[in-house]
């Protein structure tokens, strides 16, 4: 906003004005922000031949004190769990969703703060995943254990992509139409050649794939 306000032609409490008193639709924005992404990082993929990976997750900028103590208070500020601190804080929770490939750059997608009262993260995430084009390249959705559920994995199947997440072991699993949780599948199912040896950062993992 610094920079707008530079080479503008109102002056600078004009537009801050406007940003905070009128009403404006930020989602054409938000559309050529994801349209754009999206083919920067499919013509990275096409010309490198590495696929490309949706990584999603979400924080919580916190504030130090609640509305009923604030100055100045900041809407949509909430109570959320923070992974970071293990307890729920006062702030806003944002989600992202980033797009990258070949490991050089990162690019936004998608930025949403999350207002639990309109709509829930996992529903979000499931309408965007099958909003997002088609790749013409390999392509893998990333999560943590909160995004790893069916609706999700679904969702970005439908639209092309394959979803990589991790899955706590008290989930519970139907393979083959059978109800098992999924610490007991993994020792009672499987064995070590089920499995494929994965290296990250020098660590060895080994992932199943379903």
């Amino acid at each position: 906003m610094t920079d707008a306000a530079e080479v503008s032609t109102s002056h600078r409490s004009t537009l801050s004005r406007f940003l905070s008193e009128n009403s404006w639709d930020e989602k054409p924005l938000r559309e050529l922000n994801k349209k754009t992404s999206f083919q920067y990082i499919q013509k990275r993929a096409v010309e490198s031949g590495a696929p490309i990976f949706v990584s999603i997750d979400d924080t919580v900028n916190c504030k130090t004190k609640p509305s009923s103590k604030a100055k100045r208070p900041i809407q949509g500020a909430g109570f959320h769990h923070s992974h970071l601190v293990n307890k729920q804080v006062w702030g806003r929770q944002v989600v992202a969703v980033m797009l990258s490939c070949d490991g050089k750059e990162a690019l936004n997608y998608d930025a949403h703060r999350y207002d639990k009262t309109a709509e829930s993260k996992i529903a979000y995430i499931q309408g965007l995943a099958k909003e997002m084009p088609k790749p013409e390249t390999a392509a893998y959705a990333l999560g943590d254990s909160w995004y790893t559920n069916r609706k999700i994995i679904s969702a970005f199947a439908e639209s092309g992509y394959y979803y990589i997440g991790a899955l706590k072991t008290n989930r519970i699993i139907y393979p083959q139409g059978n109800r098992i949780n999924i610490a007991n599948f993994a020792n009672e199912m499987l064995t070590k050649d089920d499995f494929n040896p994965v290296t990250v950062k020098g660590s060895q993992y080994y992932a199943y794939i379903i």
